[in-house]
C-alpha cells in the first residue's frame, strides 16, 4: 500500500478566546517564514489559535458565519482532484452521518462552478462545501482563500475547531490505497474512520 505522510497533532487544551492568537496573524508569519521541511512544526504553531467568524458563501450560494451553530467544527481544506482527499470521502461521509447532529462539516474546495458541484454530489447532505480560489503570494507560496480565509498547506488538510473556534488538532495529508484491491480500500476507510472518529470524540466530550 502507497501511504502519503500523515501529521496527527496531539489535542492540546484550548485558551480562553479573548487570549488566544487569531489564526490571521499565525498564518501571515508562516507565510513570511514558509518551508516545506518544515511542514509539521509549522502546522504546530497554529494549534491554539483562533479562527475569525468567516462569513463563507457554500456551493449553493447561501451565507453563513464560521461557529455559529455553537457546534465543534470539523473543517477540511480538499480538492476534487487531490487522491487522498478522495480515498478519505467513504469515511467523511459515513462519520458526517453519524456526528451531523453534533458537528458542523465543511470543506473548502479549490474547485469552483461545475467541478465544485460534481465535488459537492459525492459528499453527505450534512457537509456543506465552501467554493475557493488560488493566490500566489510575492513569495512563491500558494495559498487557498476562501473569503478571508487563507489556507497554504497540502490538501488535504483538516482543521478540528471547538465552538469557539480554536484549533485543537491538525491532521495533513493521509494514506491511499495502491489500487482497486478490496482489501486496500477497506485498510484505508478503517484508517480514516478511526483517526477521524478519534478527534471528532474528543471535540464533543
Amino acid at each position: 500500500m502507497k501511504y502519503l505522510i500523515l501529521y496527527s497533532l496531539v489535542l492540546v487544551i484550548g485558551s480562553c478566546a479573548k487570549n488566544t492568537p487569531k489564526y490571521d496573524e499565525q498564518i501571515q508569519e508562516l507565510i513570511n517564514t514558509y518551508d516545506i521541511n518544515q511542514m509539521d512544526s509549522l502546522s504546530q504553531t497554529l494549534i491554539g489559535s483562533q479562527l475569525s467568524k468567516y462569513e463563507w458563501f457554500d456551493i449553493n450560494g447561501k451565507n453563513f458565519l464560521l461557529g455559529e451553530s455553537g457546534k465543534p467544527i470539523y473543517l477540511q481544506a480538499t480538492a476534487s482532484w487531490c487522491k487522498p482527499c478522495a480515498a478519505m470521502l467513504p469515511a467523511l461521509n459515513d462519520m458526517a452521518e453519524k456526528y451531523g447532529d453534533q458537528v458542523d462539516f465543511i470543506l473548502i474546495s479549490f474547485d469552483r462552478n461545475a467541478k465544485a458541484q460534481k465535488y459537492k454530489s459525492r459528499l453527505h447532505n450534512n457537509i456543506r462545501l465552501i467554493p475557493s480560489t488560488m493566490e500566489t503570494n510575492p513569495n512563491d507560496i500558494k495559498k487557498v482563500v476562501a473569503g478571508d480565509f487563507t489556507h497554504i498547506f497540502p490538501f488535504p488538510t483538516t482543521y478540528f475547531l471547538s465552538p469557539d473556534r480554536i484549533i485543537q488538532n491538525i491532521e495533513i495529508g493521509g494514506p491511499i490505497p495502491a489500487d482497486d484491491k478490496e482489501t486496500e480500500h477497506k485498510i484505508v476507510y478503517e484508517h480514516h474512520t478511526e483517526s477521524i472518529g478519534i478527534s471528532l470524540n474528543e471535540l464533543i466530550q
